[in-house]
Formats: structure tokens, C-alpha cells, sequence
């Protein structure tokens, strides 16, 4: 019988999800944002007043970025779900079912953070000029 994701496989997820957020956005467009002991988001362009632009797009359209993050949480939350359907042995399921879920998320952030940066056009996303 195939497992079932628990609590502890999704709040891990989301745990470890929300703590790379804000260093992929800094990451991605080299805005500033940080990891939470680095000093998260106060060092983002967007919020610095006379920080050259470009701004970060997350952070100039907030429901933008809860539309992305959104989308990546959801994204991940299948992976976990389809990673625990496929495995019988239930901490072989959870590990993948962890895995699976931090990729699957980091994977639809980047395409996310791709697409914002296309539409409000964002000159550069990981240092590769768009425009």
C-alpha cells in the first residue's frame, strides 16, 4: 500500500521552502534579499530608498510574488504527494517525498521568478541579461 505524506514530510517541506525563498530571489535577481540570519529582505533594492535599478520584482508586485510562491508551494506539495503514491516502504517514501517536494519547489520558483522577470521587464535573471 502506497504511504501517505505526513504532517511532519509537508511542514518540513514548507520549513525548508520558506527558508530558501528569500535567498533565491536575491539570487535570481540580484536584488539583495538575503538568507533570515543574513538579514532576509532588508537589504532588497526595492526597499532601500536610492538603490539603483533595477528593482526586485517580488517586492515591487507583492501579489505577483504571492502568485509565484503560491504556484511553487502547490507544485511541491504534488511532488511530495506523488513521491509517497509511488513508494511502499514508508521512510523510503518520506525522504523522497521530502526531496522531491525541495526541488519540485525550487524548481517552479526559478520558473516563476523566470516569468516574472519577463513580464515586468526585469532586465536580468541569474545574471543573464533578457533584454
Amino acid at each position: 500500500m502506497p504511504a501517505r505524506p505526513d504532517w511532519t514530510v509537508l511542514a518540513l517541506t514548507g520549513g525548508v521552502a520558506a527558508l530558501l525563498l528569500t535567498p533565491l530571489c536575491g539570487l535570481w535577481f540580484s536584488c539583495g534579499c538575503d538568507w533570515p540570519w543574513a538579514g532576509l529582505y532588508v537589504h532588497c533594492n526595492a526597499l532601500r530608498a536610492g538603490a539603483p535599478e533595477p528593482h526586485c520584482p517580488w517586492c515591487v508586485y507583492p501579489l505577483v510574488a504571492v502568485a509565484a510562491i503560491g504556484f511553487a508551494a502547490f507544485i511541491a506539495l504534488l511532488a511530495v504527494m506523488a513521491a509517497c503514491a509511488l513508494q511502499a516502504d514508508r521512510s523510503a517514501a518520506m525522504l523522497l517525498a521530502w526531496g522531491s517536494g525541495i526541488a519540485a519547489f525550487t524548481l517552479a520558483l526559478a520558473f516563476t521568478g523566470w516569468i516574472t522577470a519577463i513580464l515586468t521587464d526585469h532586465p536580468s535573471f541569474l545574471g543573464m541579461h533578457l533584454s
